[in-house]
């Protein structure tokens, strides 16, 4: 800008005038030209390592996996077009392309098969517009329809479809012998301390002795940096006895092997129900058939706690105050239609 108003400067000298408002706003209009004609020509992958630098500093190494895998959806994407994806072009019809992309892409992560589901869609396009508004918050130019669109085309998975056990599932976990199995039979206590109290995985990893006080678990969650209290009363009692009998010591172990260790444990717990639940992928239904143990997951232990308290009739208040949802209607979604724990609920009366 001073360069450009020096250079005018120089040329209203030469015939003896001075720079008029007007002159001053032709200057200010032709650097905001310039500027724009620069950032409508900005890639994706000048931009991506940028963000990734700015974000590790506040993320975690998760959410930062996270960013990586939909910036590697959107290089195959690119490599699909055969262009290159600049920031400026990424409209409400790009929006509509990429899912129809990431709808037919193939799946590495289930056997190559074509197309992911919509809930994953869902998943991209929400972490693509985290990196779209750190671009517009940094003053780089971003196509203002892509933010116009609030929700996908494509339905996510069928309401209530949630995969939860009921009390007498996971008794029959806490009392399946592994002592030949030592450490699946640390899995299986982690799993049922996530069962009994509905922690995330990682306030239960990072668990400390010290955190409990007055019969209760009293500590600060890592994700939503709350204090959180969960009393040893009711439901949540065997867990006390859990960490009693471990010596108060959680298992270290990471998540992505925690989920393959807890389906073995379910497997020979005998979870072999065939379980049917329905996803989208597009437009097409798709009902997947897997037995009970192959969809044990961490989450699952959440899910469960979250089920079964609501099953006796705890207000969902009160059940959020444990879990530390800042949204009640989020804490709505893990309500499971659990025949197991309808039965069980109606044993109790």
């Amino acid at each position: 800008m001073q360069t450009a108003v020096q250079g005018k400067q120089c040329e209203k000298k030469e015939t003896n005038q001075f720079l008029s408002k007007e002159d001053y706003k032709q200057i200010v209009q032709d650097c905001i030209d310039r500027d724009n004609a620069v950032n409508s020509e900005i890639s994706i992958s000048h931009l991506k390592t940028q963000f990734l630098s700015y974000k590790s500093n506040f993320v975690k190494e998760g959410t930062l996996k996270e960013y990586r895998t939909v910036f590697k959806g959107l290089e195959d994407f690119e490599k699909h077009k055969g262009t290159k994806l600049i920031l400026r072009e990424m409209d409400g019809k790009f929006l509509d392309q990429f899912e129809v992309f990431l709808s037919r892409k193939k799946n590495t992560n289930d056997g190559d098969k074509e197309g992911l589901l919509n809930d994953t869609i869902h998943k991209y396009i929400s972490t693509l517009k985290v990196f779209l508004k750190w671009c517009n918050d940094n003053d780089y130019l971003v196509h203002p329809d892509v933010f116009k669109t609030q929700k996908t085309n494509f339905k996510k998975k069928a309401y209530n479809e949630i995969i939860a056990l009921s009390e007498s599932e996971i008794q029959k976990l806490m009392n399946h012998d592994l002592s030949d199995r030592p450490s699946l039979e640390r899995v299986r206590d982690l799993f049922c301390l996530l069962c009994y109290t509905g922690q995330r995985f990682e306030d239960l990893i990072n668990f400390d002795p010290k955190d409990i006080k007055n019969n209760a678990w009293d500590f600060i969650s890592v994700k939503v940096k709350k204090r959180v209290i969960v009393p040893f009363e009711g439901y949540i009692a065997p867990a006390k006895d859990i960490l009693e009998r471990i010596g108060y010591s959680v298992p270290k172990i990471s998540n992505q092997k925690f989920n393959e260790y807890i389906k073995t444990v379910g497997k020979l717990a005998g979870m072999d129900e065939i379980i049917k639940i329905t996803r989208y992928s597009g437009k097409q239904k798709l009902v997947i058939e897997k037995r009970k143990y192959d969809f044990l997951s961490s989450h699952v232990g959440r899910r469960s706690m979250v089920t079964n308290l609501l099953s006796r009739n705890v207000p969902i208040t009160l059940v959020q105050k444990l879990t530390a949802h800042s949204d009640i209607r989020t804490l709505m979604k893990y309500e499971s239609a659990n025949t197991d724990s309808l039965i069980d609920a109606l044993n109790k009366f």
